[in-house]
């Protein structure tokens, strides 16, 4: 265990472990850096692999969580659970760096920053070093987020957003806007980036620290599926109605963008449905191509649903907060 001093903050760190997914590199770059009165919180089923894991870690211990559970409510349980000073929260195949932890302590030091991320990087591919910091975990006036991070500013930037893969939280910060919202479904891991548009809106500071960087295995090439594309638009659109209101130009200017974003796609449809027609230099296009025409057409269309749908559900959240109660 690191040594710290007794005025530097204390860190509970949440990891949720998924199925069949090997914690133990993640494990052991976390226990080099931790105190003894830092502890790491392992939110899950309780597999005998992941107990034997566990009790080689002084500091380490079970949350017992339903097989079922979401990455996001395995989160929420393990930020109830936590009693540190500092709630951070790391997915199961992301290793920090050494210095990781510290920089995270050195960053607490300014109370007005109310949650600190880093840099994740992905495979062996190294951090690009940019000065153009509105590049990093901004959101656009259009309700669109940079994302960028896999980029190093040189220095501590503000952002509104958070990589799900690796950010902290206060947890009197955590606790005064309502925790983690675990109605977010898993794909595009949005109730990180809800929270961190909360904590904005409460007028807290996020900060971007370049030296709480970690790293992840390059995942395995995916093609992207329409129920995706639709449950990411969804929860986009559901998290802009219920935070700022369906009505707010952000909302209006997103669901604005998107819909400009399927003329592309239906010019892609429109170029497919022609494919019998000759070259311009007399061959033949193939009549195979014809067949991909509905994709891009249904591709716009789910990402216009789940437009659609987000609205309604976040206006419905959004009135709901606003209910009173008793």
């Amino acid at each position: 265990m690191a040594p710290v001093s007794a005025e530097a903050p204390s860190v509970s760190i949440v990891v949720a472990p998924r199925i069949g997914h090997d914690v133990t590199q993640c494990l052991r770059a976390v226990a080099a850096q931790t105190a003894t009165r830092d502890d790491i919180l392992l939110v899950g089923s309780g597999s005998d692999a992941l107990m034997q894991l566990i009790s080689e870690f002084p500091n380490a211990r079970l949350v017992p969580a339903p097989l079922e559970a979401t990455v996001s409510e395995r989160r929420r349980l393990g930020a109830r659970t936590a009693t540190r000073d500092i709630v951070a929260f790391l997915d199961d195949d992301l290793v920090v760096d050494a210095g990781w932890l510290a920089a995270l302590r050195e960053a607490a030091a300014d109370v007005a920053v109310a949650a600190f991320c880093g840099p994740v990087r992905v495979g062996r591919t190294p951090v690009g070093v940019t000065y153009r910091t509105n590049e990093i975990g901004r959101m656009l006036a259009d309700g669109r987020l940079t994302g960028g991070f896999d980029l190093d500013p040189g220095q501590p930037v503000d952002v509104d957003d958070v990589p799900s893969a690796n950010y902290a939280v206060r947890r009197t910060d955590l606790d005064a806007v309502g925790g983690i919202d675990a109605r977010f479904p898993d794909a595009g891991r949005y109730a990180d980036t809800d929270l961190a548009v909360r904590l904005r809106l409460a007028g807290r500071r996020i900060m971007y620290i370049p030296e709480a960087a970690g790293a992840r295995p390059t995942p395995p090439h995916r093609r992207v599926s329409l129920r995706s594309l639709y449950q990411r638009r969804r929860a986009h659109m559901t998290m802009l109605a219920a935070r700022v209101g369906v009505f707010s130009p952000t909302a209006r200017y997103y669901a604005a963008g998107v819909l400009r974003d399927q003329r592309q796609r239906l010019r892609e449809a429109a170029v497919l449905t022609t494919a019998y027609r000759d070259r311009a230099d007399g061959t033949r296009r193939p009549w195979r191509r014809r067949l991909d025409a509905p994709v891009p057409v249904a591709a716009a269309a789910m990402e216009m649903a789940g437009i659609v749908a987000g609205a309604v559900q976040g206006t419905r959240w959004r009135h709901a907060s606003r209910r009173p109660r008793g």
